[in-house]
């Protein structure tokens, strides 16, 4: 019980409180004792009941229950801090709820070093397997916002080092250097590239545009 009270008010310190209770009840009453439990640590915690309860999710493997108590809340933290235990089998899920929570993250925040953060994300949505995903969220941002010219320059900017790669994109090269008007110019040119020169010399003078395509 003491225990129970401890792990329900958020005290952990160096004790494993959760571990204890688990020793002390016998298995086959454990999942209607752990159903309790999440009920008091809901109603009765102090602090941050949800991530209490997301940690019981994840000691008993329950990560069915854990995406759904993410999608409820889906920032852009909790989804970096629950993918490791969801990426195995709900890959799509994540990148979609990625995909969301980076366009509502620029919708809310302007800068360059929020932009910064977007990338980091549109990263992790590639390494989840969905590329154009990241593309498409490239492109309906530039479009949305073409007055905000920091995330016109650091998007159009923003797959630039892995052009260095061996990797093949496609780049879309526009006229011109004015960054304000890219979302409403046709393209003047689609070529595949390999390499990040052969990116920059495409058009002559034109602006590279990369949007990853793979």
């Amino acid at each position: 019980n003491y225990a129970r009270m401890l792990f329900i008010d958020g005290f952990r310190h160096e004790q494993d409180y959760y571990g204890l209770m688990k020793q002390h009840i016998s298995p086959d009453k454990w999942v209607n004792w752990v159903a309790e439990l999440i009920k008091d640590v809901a109603t009765k915690s102090w602090g941050y009941p949800t991530g209490r309860i997301a940690e019981i999710y994840v000691r008993e493997g329950w990560y069915d229950r854990l995406l759904e108590m993410v999608k409820k809340s889906p920032s852009l933290e909790s989804l970096e801090r629950y993918e490791k235990y969801l990426k195995k089998d709900y890959t799509d899920e994540l990148a979609i709820l990625y995909a969301d929570a980076v366009i509502r993250y620029v919708r809310e925040n302007i800068g360059r070093q929020h932009y910064k953060t977007a990338a980091k994300y549109l990263r992790r949505i590639k390494k989840l397997g969905s590329p154009e995903k990241a593309a498409k969220i490239v492109e309906i941002l530039r479009a949305e916002y073409p007055q905000r010219r920091a995330l016109q320059e650091y998007f159009a900017l923003l797959y630039q080092s892995r052009l260095a790669s061996n990797e093949r994109f496609t780049i879309y090269a526009t006229k011109g250097s004015d960054f304000s008007g890219i979302p409403k110019v046709s393209f003047a040119l689609c070529k595949p590239v390999q390499t990040g020169g052969e990116a920059v010399n495409v058009g002559g003078n034109d602006l590279a545009e990369p949007y990853l395509k793979n």
